[in-house]
């Protein structure tokens, strides 16, 4: 019962995470003076 709690939970984590990096990334972008083809990479780490 709880492994599957804990699994959930991770993925719960890791999902939201994605979100607010995808949220920020414009932002990111423009205070770094990237172009998006150079951001992917960090986002992806």
């Amino acid at each position: 019962m709880v492994l599957p709690l804990v699994i959930a939970t991770a993925q719960l984590l890791q999902v939201l995470d994605d979100s607010s990096v995808n949220i920020a990334q414009p932002s990111i972008q423009d205070e770094l003076a990237v172009t998006p083809a150079h951001l992917p990479g960090p986002v992806n780490a």
